[in-house]
C-alpha cells in the first residue's frame, strides 16, 4: 500500500497558501455580558495538496479554529484576524459566496455525525441534496451517484441504506455517510474533525486510504483534527499542537514525533498506549486543561509542567522558529524522549482464579418485531452464534472486533439486560440471583458516554450514592462517607461531590461513572468502550486508575473496545469476534505477538502507530463485515480472506485449541483446507 504523505513541494511552499489564518482570535459572549477568549491569535498556513494534523486535548481550540475559518460559529462569537482562502478574504465574502464556498471548495466532516445529520430526513435525501447542489445531477444519474458515494466509503447495501434514517445506522455508518456527503462537492480543502473516532481500525484504514487517493487524484488539501497520534503520524506531513487556544509546537510530523521539544507534546506522546509493547505504567500529565477565561498567568501549561520556572509565569512565551519547527516554550527539551518502561510479559498461560462467568454456546436471535424497522419485515437476525468463554476472578477479558460483531450484545447478556436465545450462562455461587441471571450487585456496567450516563440535574455525590439508596445500604451518613471514599479511590477531589456533571471534564465524568459502578462493591465490572470519548492524556489517567483499582480490589473485568492499544495495556486475555462468533482467543501477550487467524492479523496490522518510521505495510482489509441478514455460508470471514480455500466456503470451522491457552477457528491454520 502506498503510504506516501502529501508533502508540499518547494514550489508549493513559495506559492500562495490555500488557506491562511493570520492572528486568528475568537471570543465568545458570556451570560454575564462579558467576553471570554478561546483562540489566542494563531497563525497557520495550509498549502495546496498538503495534509496538516491538528492535535491537542478537547477544549484546546482545534475545532473552534476550523469553524472560524468557515465562519460557521454562532452569532455570539467574535472573530478577528485574517482568514483567506485561495487569495479571497473570507471575512468579507457575501452570504451567497460563503454558501458556495462551504460544502463546495471547502468541505468539513464533523466529529459527531448524530448531531450533524438531519434526523427527520433519510440518508439518501441528505446525500442527493448535496449532489444536486454541487454537481447538478438529476434522475437516474442522481440515484446512481448517491449509491456510488455510499459504496465508496464502505457502506454495505448502499441502495437500501439510502432509505434509512440516521437513527437506523450505527455510529460508524453515520460517520461514513457524513464523509460521503462531504466529498460530493469535490473540495479543494477538506477539514476532517475527528473523522474516524467512531470507526473500527479496519474501516479507519479504508477511509484514510480513500482520502489519500482523492488527494492524489484532485490535489485536495486536508486538515485532520484528531486525538489519535498514530493516525496523525501516518497521515500528516506537518502537525500543529494546540494547548489552551494557542499553537505551542508546529513543524514536520516526523521531526516532532521523534524529538518533541515542548513538554506538552512530550506528555501527549508518552500518554499513548503502544501495541508493540506493554509498559509498567502509562505516563500521565497532572491536572487538566484550564477553562477559557481562567488561564494562569504566563505560559498556560506551566501549572502542569515539571520544567516551569518563575519566568514562565511572567508572560506568554512567543512562538519562535527553531529550524523547520516553531516552538512556544522558554525551556524546551532537547534530549530524546526516554524509552518506555517495558514489561516483559510471558507469552504462555497465566495462573487464573476461580471461574466468575462461564458462557456455553451462547446465542441471541433477534425476532423481527424487535428490530424497530431496521430490517425487512419477516427477517430475523442472529446477532451472536455459539459463543463460549470462561471469565476468571481477577481477570480482564477483552472482547474485540469490528462494529456489529456482537461484542456489546455478549456484554448485555452477561449483565442480564438481554436473555440468550440459545446456550447457557453460569455465574459464581455468590451472585445471589436466579440461575443464568446476574444480580445487580454481582456485575455493574461502565458506559461509553459519561455525559449521557449522568443526570445533569443531580449532584455528583447524589448519583454515586443512588445505587446504595436503592439497595438500602447504610444510612445517609455512611453513604456520604462511602461517596467520599469512592471519589478518592478514582483520583477525584472530595469537593466534587457537590458539583454538577457539566462542571467536570470528560475524564472526571468517566471517573464518576466508574465510582458509581463501584458503589455496590461488585466483584465484576463490564466496561463497554469506556475510553473512546476521552483524549489520550485523560485516557491514560483513567486507564491507570482502573488498573490500580483492579489490582487493589481483585476486580474481574469484561472489557469491550475497538482500540487494540488500550486492550494491549489493560487485558490479560483477548477474544476476537467476527460476525457473531469468536474466531480466536488467547492470552494477550501471545495473541499480540503471534496472531493466528487472518482476521486477527488484519486487525493488528491496521492499528496506526506514532513510532517514527513505522508504517503499515498491509493492504486494507477489503469489504465490509457481512450483513447479519445474509451471513455467508461456511467460515463467515471467507469473502474477505485472501487465504480462503474451497472448504472455507461450505463448512464453518470450530474453535479448536492450537497452543496452550490459544484457540483459533480457521481451517487454514489447523491444516484442514
Amino acid at each position: 500500500m502506498d503510504l506516501a504523505l502529501a508533502v508540499p513541494t518547494a514550489t508549493q511552499r513559495k506559492a500562495t497558501p490555500l488557506l491562511a489564518l493570520s492572528q486568528l482570535t475568537v471570543d465568545f459572549a458570556t451570560r454575564g455580558g462579558g467576553m471570554v477568549r478561546v483562540v489566542h491569535g494563531i497563525d497557520l498556513d495550509i498549502m495546496p495538496g498538503e495534509t496538516l494534523g491538528l492535535v491537542g486535548e478537547s477544549g484546546s481550540g482545534k475545532s473552534v479554529s476550523c469553524l472560524a475559518a468557515l465562519r460557521l460559529l454562532p452569532g455570539e462569537a467574535d472573530i478577528s484576524g485574517g482568514i483567506t482562502f485561495a487569495g479571497d478574504d473570507v471575512t468579507r465574502l457575501s452570504p451567497a459566496r460563503l454558501q458556495s464556498l462551504r460544502g463546495g471548495r471547502i468541505a468539513i466532516v464533523f466529529q459527531d455525525p448524530a448531531a450533524a445529520l438531519n434526523p427527520t430526513q433519510t440518508i439518501g435525501w441528505q446525500l442527493r441534496e448535496r449532489l444536486v447542489r454541487h454537481q447538478g445531477l438529476r434522475g437516474a444519474a442522481l440515484q446512481a451517484a448517491a449509491i456510488a458515494a455510499l459504496a465508496r466509503v464502505g457502506i454495505a447495501d448502499p441502495a437500501q441504506r439510502l432509505e434509512d434514517y440516521p437513527h437506523h445506522l450505527s455510529g460508524g455508518m453515520c460517520q461514513r455517510a457524513m464523509i460521503a456527503m462531504a466529498l460530493t462537492g469535490k473540495p479543494e480543502l477538506l477539514i476532517a474533525d475527528e473523522p474516524t473516532t467512531a470507526l473500527d481500525v479496519t474501516t479507519q484504514a479504508q477511509i484514510l486510504d480513500l482520502l489519500r487517493d482523492l488527494q492524489r487524484e484532485t490535489g485536495m488539501a486536508m486538515v485532520l483534527v484528531s486525538h489519535d497520534l498514530g493516525l496523525i503520524a501516518e497521515s500528516c506531513a506537518r502537525v500543529a499542537v494546540m494547548y489552551a487556544g494557542r499553537i505551542v509546537e508546529q513543524g514536520p510530523t516526523a521531526e516532532i514525533f521523534a524529538t518533541p521539544r515542548h513538554p506538552y507534546t512530550r506528555g501527549l506522546l508518552a500518554s499513548l498506549p503502544r501495541i508493540e509493547h506493554v509498559v509498567a505504567r502509562l505516563a500521565t500529565m497532572p491536572g487538566a486543561l484550564p477553562q477559557p477565561g481562567q488561564l494562569p498567568p504566563g505560559c498556560s501549561f506551566a501549572p502542569r509542567c515539571d520544567r516551569a520556572t518563575p519566568a514562565c509565569e511572567a508572560g506568554v512565551p512567543r512562538l519562535e522558529q527553531h529550524g523547520a519547527r516553531a516552538l512556544r516554550c522558554l525551556h524546551p527539551q532537547d534530549d530524546p524522549p526516554a524509552g518506555p518502561g517495558l514489561v516483559q510479559v510471558a507469552a504462555g498461560a497465566e495462573t487464573l482464579g476461580a471461574p466468575m462467568v462461564e458462557a456455553q454456546a451462547l446465542g441471541l436471535r433477534y425476532a423481527p418485531r424487535r428490530l424497530l424497522g431496521l430490517f425487512a419485515r419477516g427477517a430475523a437476525v442472529q446477532a451472536v452464534d455459539g459463543v463460549s468463554f470462561t471469565l476468571h476472578r481477577g481477570e480482564t477479558l477483552g472482547l474485540v472486533g469490528e462494529s456489529g460483531c456482537g461484542k456489546s450484545t455478549v456484554a448485555r447478556m452477561v449483565a442480564g439486560l438481554l436473555t440468550p436465545s440459545a446456550g447457557e450462562l453460569r455465574f459464581a455461587a455468590e451472585r445471589g440471583a436466579a440461575p443464568g441471571v446476574p444480580a445487580p450487585r454481582f456485575a455493574q456496567l461502565v458506559f461509553q458516554d459519561p455525559l449521557g450516563a449522568l443526570d445533569p440535574r443531580q449532584r455528583i455525590g447524589a448519583q454515586i450514592a443512588e445505587p446504595m439508596e436503592i439497595h438500602r445500604i447504610g444510612d445517609a451518613a455512611s453513604r456520604r462517607a462511602e461517596v467520599l471514599r469512592l471519589l478518592q479511590a478514582v483520583g477525584l477531589d472530595a469537593a466534587l461531590a457537590d458539583a454538577f456533571p457539566h462542571r467536570l471534564s470528560g475524564g472526571q465524568r468517566q471517573r464518576v461513572v466508574l465510582a458509581r459502578a463501584l458503589a455496590l462493591r461488585p466483584p465484576m465490572l463490564i466496561a463497554d468502550e469506556p475510553f473512546s470519548a476521552l483524549d489520550v492524556s485523560v485516557q491514560a489517567q483513567v486507564i491507570e486508575v482502573l488498573a490500580a483499582l483492579q489490582a487493589r480490589e481483585a476486580l474481574t473485568l469484561l472489557f469491550i473496545s475497538h482500540d487494540l492499544r488500550v486492550v494491549r495495556r489493560i487485558c490479560g486475555r483477548v477474544a476476537v469476534m467476527y460476525a457473531g462468533r469468536i474466531v480466536e482467543s488467547a492470552p494477550a501477550a501471545l495473541l499480540f505477538a503471534t496472531p493466528q487467524h487472518p482476521y486477527t492479523k488484519a486487525l493488528l496490522a491496521a492499528v496506526p502507530t506514532p513510532e517514527v518510521g513505522v508504517r503499515r505495510l498491509h493492504q486494507p482489509l477489503p469489504g465490509e463485515p457481512p450483513s447479519p441478514l445474509r451471513p455467508p455460508t461456511g467460515c463467515r470471514f471467507h469473502p474477505r480472506c485472501a487465504q480462503a480455500r474451497p472448504l472455507c466456503r461450505v463448512e464453518a470451522p470450530a474453535l479448536h485449541g492450537l497452543t496452550p491457552g490459544q484457540a483459533v477457528a480457521c481451517h487454514v491454520v489447523h491444516g484442514d483446507a
